[in-house]
């Protein structure tokens, strides 16, 4: 089994040589500013996402609160009517 590995002496990676290394401040700075740009839309869109998800959960209790309401109210006019409704209910006898 062969295994590489890094080679301590410079401008040596495996079996590339390096012919002129030297340093390129250009490069690394868009490099920089494109991976800081990248980074905060990722950080962004998991912030909206979380907060899209709490929404909509907040949404769902919200609408059955209001069903639980709805099905209260039917039943407690159907069990209490009220004074209107036993008033018709007399006068049409």
């Amino acid at each position: 089994m062969h295994v590489r590995s890094f080679s301590l002496r410079p401008c040596r990676f495996f079996d590339y040589d390096c012919v002129s290394p030297s340093g390129q401040p250009f490069a690394a700075v868009v490099f920089f500013m494109v991976f800081t740009a990248f980074s905060s839309f990722v950080v962004l869109s998991l912030f909206v996402g979380t907060i899209t998800l709490g929404m909509i959960e907040a949404m769902g209790l919200l609408s059955e609160i209001e069903e639980t309401t709805e099905a209260h109210a039917i039943h407690r006019s159907r069990c209490y009517p009220s004074s209107s409704r036993i008033l018709m209910l007399y006068l049409s006898n």
